[in-house]
């Protein structure tokens, strides 16, 4: 460089035109600090809102009914028992199911007894939910086989 111009090298460490690298660090450690601890909260709210609970399910065995409906035409009689069902919830959001099989078995049987399907069924946020499963004999047992067991 000639004498008496500044020096390019000379502006780049001057104090006055950029910041100390130290300086510098500190606001980007500063910022990566801050981006991090809000992705960490917004992480920790999503895993609030949608970790699901557990679900506690009450069937109300006092209330269960039973029905019977014959027709002539063919001959045939169909038993059913109706099982009122209760779902409480304490997540955040509703479950929709579209629909929930069941399968009622008798102590020391070797197959289902009965089955039934309960469709649409909604539990809903933070509450408690109601549903009743029409219950069918299993056609495959046979009369004979009942009395077996």
């Amino acid at each position: 460089s000639l004498v008496g111009e500044p020096s390019q090298h000379h502006d780049a460490c001057d104090p006055a035109a950029t910041p100390p690298r130290t300086q510098r660090c500190g606001r980007r450690r500063a910022l990566s600090c801050s981006c991090c601890a809000v992705l960490v909260a917004a992480l920790g709210a999503c895993a609030f809102v949608f970790w699901p609970r557990l679900l506690v399910v009450c069937v109300h065995y006092l209330r269960i009914t039973a029905g019977l409906s014959v027709s002539t035409i063919p001959p045939s009689a169909a038993v059913h028992l109706v099982v009122p069902v209760s779902f409480d919830s304490s997540n955040l959001w509703t479950l929709r199911l579209s629909a929930i099989e069941i399968d009622a078995y008798r102590a020391g049987a070797h197959g289902p007894m009965s089955r039934g399907v309960a469709t649409e069924v909604a539990v809903s946020a933070g509450g408690v939910s109601s549903t009743s499963f029409v219950l069918t004999p299993v056609p495959s047992l046979g009369a004979e086989r009942l009395l077996d067991d």
